[in-house]
Protein backbone atom coordinates (compact mmCIF):
# COMPACT_ATOMS: atom_id res chain seq x y z
CA UNK A 1 0.00 0.00 0.00
CA UNK A 2 0.79 3.59 0.03
CA UNK A 3 3.01 5.22 2.84
CA UNK A 4 1.56 8.55 4.30
CA UNK A 5 4.38 11.43 4.26
CA UNK A 6 3.80 14.31 6.68
CA UNK A 7 6.54 16.92 6.18
CA UNK A 8 7.44 19.40 9.09
CA UNK A 9 5.86 22.58 6.81
CA UNK A 10 2.56 20.78 6.88
CA UNK A 11 2.86 20.46 10.51
CA UNK A 12 4.08 23.54 11.25
CA UNK A 13 2.73 25.76 8.61
CA UNK A 14 -0.05 24.55 6.76
CA UNK A 15 -2.09 22.53 9.75
CA UNK A 16 -2.13 25.77 11.27
CA UNK A 17 -3.21 28.15 9.01
CA UNK A 18 -6.19 25.34 8.10
CA UNK A 19 -6.77 25.54 11.50
CA UNK A 20 -7.21 29.21 12.34
CA UNK A 21 -9.46 28.88 9.05
CA UNK A 22 -11.87 26.16 10.57
CA UNK A 23 -12.21 27.50 13.53
CA UNK A 24 -12.42 30.81 12.64
CA UNK A 25 -15.21 30.36 10.41
CA UNK A 26 -17.12 28.13 12.41
CA UNK A 27 -16.21 30.43 15.36
CA UNK A 28 -18.19 33.41 13.04
CA UNK A 29 -20.74 31.61 11.64
CA UNK A 30 -21.95 29.94 15.09
CA UNK A 31 -21.86 33.18 16.70
CA UNK A 32 -23.92 35.23 14.69
CA UNK A 33 -26.30 32.17 13.99
CA UNK A 34 -26.48 32.50 17.84
CA UNK A 35 -26.65 36.12 18.75
CA UNK A 36 -29.44 36.91 16.05
CA UNK A 37 -31.54 34.04 16.48
CA UNK A 38 -33.14 36.08 19.44
CA UNK A 39 -34.25 38.96 16.95
CA UNK A 40 -35.21 36.07 14.37
CA UNK A 41 -39.14 36.61 15.66
CA UNK A 42 -38.98 40.09 15.60
CA UNK A 43 -37.61 41.38 12.32
CA UNK A 44 -38.37 39.35 9.00
CA UNK A 45 -35.16 39.69 7.48
CA UNK A 46 -33.12 38.44 10.27
CA UNK A 47 -35.60 35.75 10.22
CA UNK A 48 -35.04 34.86 6.49
CA UNK A 49 -31.77 35.57 5.93
CA UNK A 50 -29.92 35.45 9.28
CA UNK A 51 -27.90 32.51 7.67
CA UNK A 52 -27.12 34.23 4.44
CA UNK A 53 -25.59 36.72 6.59
CA UNK A 54 -23.24 34.78 8.84
CA UNK A 55 -22.16 32.61 5.80
CA UNK A 56 -21.13 35.67 4.30
CA UNK A 57 -19.23 36.85 7.71
CA UNK A 58 -18.01 33.41 7.69
CA UNK A 59 -16.14 33.56 4.34
CA UNK A 60 -13.75 36.03 5.61
CA UNK A 61 -11.76 33.39 7.24
CA UNK A 62 -10.74 32.52 4.00
CA UNK A 63 -8.12 35.49 4.73
CA UNK A 64 -5.76 32.55 6.46
CA UNK A 65 -5.35 30.78 4.29
CA UNK A 66 -2.23 32.06 1.42
CA UNK A 67 -3.98 33.64 -1.58
CA UNK A 68 -2.33 30.13 -3.79
CA UNK A 69 -4.28 27.70 -1.94
CA UNK A 70 -7.55 29.64 -1.65
CA UNK A 71 -8.99 28.59 -5.16
CA UNK A 72 -9.54 25.21 -4.92
CA UNK A 73 -11.69 25.67 -1.19
CA UNK A 74 -13.85 28.60 -3.05
CA UNK A 75 -14.52 26.17 -5.58
CA UNK A 76 -15.48 23.24 -3.40
CA UNK A 77 -17.43 25.84 -1.45
CA UNK A 78 -19.25 26.91 -5.04
CA UNK A 79 -20.18 24.02 -5.89
CA UNK A 80 -22.03 22.67 -2.57
CA UNK A 81 -24.24 25.84 -2.32
CA UNK A 82 -24.83 25.65 -6.34
CA UNK A 83 -26.30 21.87 -4.79
CA UNK A 84 -28.01 23.18 -1.93
CA UNK A 85 -29.51 26.02 -3.65
CA UNK A 86 -30.67 23.52 -6.28
CA UNK A 87 -32.21 21.18 -3.63
CA UNK A 88 -34.00 24.24 -2.56
CA UNK A 89 -35.37 24.76 -5.48
CA UNK A 90 -36.42 21.19 -6.19
CA UNK A 91 -38.19 20.93 -3.18
CA UNK A 92 -40.32 24.55 -3.30
CA UNK A 93 -41.25 23.85 -7.23
CA UNK A 94 -39.27 26.53 -8.96
CA UNK A 95 -36.95 24.19 -11.12
CA UNK A 96 -38.14 20.54 -12.23
CA UNK A 97 -36.33 17.50 -10.98
CA UNK A 98 -34.42 15.71 -13.73
CA UNK A 99 -33.58 12.03 -12.84
CA UNK A 100 -30.07 11.03 -12.83
CA UNK A 101 -29.46 14.72 -13.03
CA UNK A 102 -26.15 14.25 -10.89
CA UNK A 103 -24.73 11.50 -12.98
CA UNK A 104 -25.64 13.96 -16.04
CA UNK A 105 -23.80 17.00 -13.97
CA UNK A 106 -20.91 14.38 -13.37
CA UNK A 107 -20.48 13.33 -16.99
CA UNK A 108 -20.32 16.76 -18.28
CA UNK A 109 -18.24 17.84 -15.82
CA UNK A 110 -15.57 15.36 -16.23
CA UNK A 111 -15.51 15.59 -20.04
CA UNK A 112 -15.01 19.41 -19.39
CA UNK A 113 -11.87 18.44 -16.90
CA UNK A 114 -10.88 15.51 -20.03
CA UNK A 115 -11.24 18.17 -22.48
CA UNK A 116 -9.04 20.99 -20.65
CA UNK A 117 -6.73 18.05 -20.02
CA UNK A 118 -6.17 17.27 -23.27
CA UNK A 119 -6.38 20.35 -25.24
CA UNK A 120 -5.69 23.13 -22.57
CA UNK A 121 -3.43 21.49 -19.98
CA UNK A 122 -2.34 24.88 -18.39
CA UNK A 123 -5.50 25.99 -17.70
CA UNK A 124 -5.72 22.87 -15.04
CA UNK A 125 -4.47 22.90 -11.64
CA UNK A 126 -0.92 21.37 -11.68
CA UNK A 127 -1.36 18.76 -8.80
CA UNK A 128 -5.31 17.58 -10.91
CA UNK A 129 -2.85 17.41 -14.07
CA UNK A 130 -0.85 15.18 -12.79
CA UNK A 131 -3.15 13.05 -11.57
CA UNK A 132 -4.80 12.89 -14.63
CA UNK A 133 -1.21 12.31 -16.51
CA UNK A 134 -1.00 9.74 -14.10
CA UNK A 135 -3.86 7.89 -14.90
CA UNK A 136 -3.55 8.11 -18.16
CA UNK A 137 -0.25 5.90 -17.90
CA UNK A 138 1.31 7.76 -21.02
CA UNK A 139 3.85 10.49 -20.88
CA UNK A 140 2.77 14.09 -21.72
CA UNK A 141 4.09 14.15 -25.13
CA UNK A 142 1.66 11.34 -26.07
CA UNK A 143 -1.32 13.57 -24.69
CA UNK A 144 0.37 16.92 -26.23
CA UNK A 145 0.78 14.60 -29.88
CA UNK A 146 -3.14 13.40 -29.72
CA UNK A 147 -4.19 17.26 -29.28
CA UNK A 148 -1.96 18.58 -31.95
CA UNK A 149 -3.21 15.37 -34.34
CA UNK A 150 -7.00 16.24 -33.58
CA UNK A 151 -5.94 20.15 -34.77
CA UNK A 152 -3.69 19.38 -37.37
CA UNK A 153 -0.43 20.44 -36.38
CA UNK A 154 2.96 18.70 -36.81
CA UNK A 155 4.20 16.61 -33.98
CA UNK A 156 6.98 17.23 -32.34
CA UNK A 157 9.48 13.74 -33.35
CA UNK A 158 12.17 14.45 -31.13
CA UNK A 159 10.14 14.32 -28.33
CA UNK A 160 7.81 12.04 -29.29
CA UNK A 161 10.39 9.74 -30.34
CA UNK A 162 12.32 9.92 -27.92
CA UNK A 163 9.18 8.68 -25.55
CA UNK A 164 8.51 6.23 -28.30
CA UNK A 165 12.24 4.39 -27.32
CA UNK A 166 11.83 3.53 -24.47
CA UNK A 167 9.04 0.62 -25.99
CA UNK A 168 9.59 -2.42 -27.41
CA UNK A 169 6.79 -2.15 -29.90
CA UNK A 170 7.25 1.79 -31.49
CA UNK A 171 9.52 2.64 -34.38
CA UNK A 172 10.40 5.83 -34.39
CA UNK A 173 8.34 7.88 -36.55
CA UNK A 174 9.79 10.41 -40.04
CA UNK A 175 6.95 12.53 -40.96
CA UNK A 176 5.46 15.05 -38.32
CA UNK A 177 2.15 16.10 -40.11
CA UNK A 178 1.82 11.78 -41.87
CA UNK A 179 -0.38 10.67 -39.14
CA UNK A 180 -3.48 10.09 -40.83
CA UNK A 181 -1.36 6.85 -42.37
CA UNK A 182 -0.33 5.47 -39.15
CA UNK A 183 -1.97 2.57 -37.99
CA UNK A 184 -4.91 2.76 -35.53
CA UNK A 185 -3.68 3.61 -31.90
CA UNK A 186 0.26 3.78 -33.05
CA UNK A 187 0.40 7.07 -30.72
CA UNK A 188 -1.47 5.80 -27.79
CA UNK A 189 -0.98 2.40 -27.70
CA UNK A 190 2.01 1.34 -30.77
CA UNK A 191 2.26 -2.17 -31.85
CA UNK A 192 -0.34 -3.44 -29.47
CA UNK A 193 -4.44 -4.33 -30.54
CA UNK A 194 -6.81 -2.15 -28.71
CA UNK A 195 -8.20 -5.27 -26.76
CA UNK A 196 -4.68 -6.32 -25.54
CA UNK A 197 -4.22 -2.55 -24.45
CA UNK A 198 -7.13 -2.27 -23.11
CA UNK A 199 -6.97 -5.14 -20.47
CA UNK A 200 -3.02 -4.07 -19.82
CA UNK A 201 -4.30 -0.48 -19.84
CA UNK A 202 -7.03 -1.83 -17.14
CA UNK A 203 -4.20 -3.67 -14.48
CA UNK A 204 -2.18 -1.59 -14.36
CA UNK A 205 -4.97 1.31 -13.48
CA UNK A 206 -5.70 -1.66 -10.87
CA UNK A 207 -2.25 -1.32 -9.43
CA UNK A 208 -2.24 2.48 -9.17
CA UNK A 209 -5.89 2.38 -7.64
CA UNK A 210 -4.07 0.05 -4.63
Amino acid sequence: GRRLRITKRALLFDAREYGLFIGSMLAVYNGIMFESKKYAAEFALIRHYRGFFAGAAAGSSLMWIPHAKRWPIVLFMLVRSLELQAKILVANGVIPAVKNGDVMLMSFASASMLHSWLFANPTLDRSYSGFLTKQSQVPPIVRESLARMYQGLPLDLDRLNAARAKLATAKPLTDPLNYDDLAPGEILHPGLSLPRYAVKFFLRALSLAV
